[in-house]
Parts: C-alpha cells; structure tokens; sequence
C-alpha cells in the first residue's frame, strides 16, 4: 500500500467514483456484492487501489503546505522537482501562538520585534507525492500561495 486506504466514511463519500471505478474494471454492482462477501483479499487489494488513485490524485494537485505551532509558520511551495520553505518563527518569551487565527492576522499585518523569516529549498527526498502525504499525515494542510508570497516579500 502506497498511502493508506480510505475510510468507510470517505468511500461512502466518494461512492459515485468508485462506481465508476468498478466500471472501468467491468465490475458491476452485483459482482462487487459477491466479491465483497467471498473474496475479501481481492475487495481489499480494490480498495486499496481506489484509495491510491484518489489520493494520488489529490496530492498531486497541492501546490502548497502549511504547518502552524504556536511559535511557528511553515509554509511550503510544492513543486515538481523542489520543495521550498519559508518559515515565520517568533521567540517564546513574546508567548506567540500561531494557531490562533487572531494573533496569526495580527502578526502579519503588523509583526512584532524579534520575528524571524528565513527560507530553505530542498529536492524531494522521496516520491513527490509520498513526501507530500507524509508532510499531511503529520499535521500539514493544503493552502493558496497568498502567505507564500507574503512570506517571501518578507525575507
């Protein structure tokens, strides 16, 4: 498995498509019935399969990442050979907290003292798309290129 299968409830969400799936693989709906009740290693190798197609398609549509703590901002421009970075860091002792949309607005209109922008670039150290749901998996979201370039006007 390359990512993770999809769950019930998003399979349930996602039920048009994998119809269609199923289709594309001349499966109808009462093959899949039997398929489900007697052949659970094929019903999950499909599973697994779909899950890849959907994810991979998503994951291949993100241009951009972004991770918030409470003392910093990384914001990641997802390209096809290089990942850059652009990370907003601010002291403890201002006590921020970048996962307040509040004083994240705030800080950006107006920073205060001691905030610290800095940037990285890197090649992906695996499969573009492999990094990328990783980079999800542990707490990255997709967003706009808007902070990326304020960000970068920044440094």
């Amino acid at each position: 498995m390359k990512y993770k299968d999809l769950t019930n409830e998003e399979l349930e969400a996602l039920e048009p498509e994998f119809v269609k799936y199923l289709a594309a693989n001349t499966i109808t709906a009462d093959d899949w019935i039997q398929i489900k009740k007697h052949e659970p290693t094929k019903t999950s190798e499909m599973i697994s399969h779909f899950s890849e197609l959907v994810l991979d398609n998503i994951l291949n549509n993100i241009k951009y990442l972004q991770f918030n703590t409470k003392e910093k901002v990384m914001v990641f421009h997802c390209d096809e050979k290089t990942i850059t970075s652009i990370i907003l860091e601010a002291p403890a002792e201002i006590n921020p907290d970048f996962t307040n949309k509040d004083y994240f607005k705030k800080v950006v209109g107006n920073p205060p003292a001691g905030i610290k922008v800095y940037s990285a670039e890197k090649e992906y150290s695996k499969e573009r798309n492999l990094e990328l749901f990783e980079m999800t998996e542990k707490g990255c979201f997709p967003t706009d290129e808007n902070l990326f370039e304020a960000l970068k006007k920044a440094l």
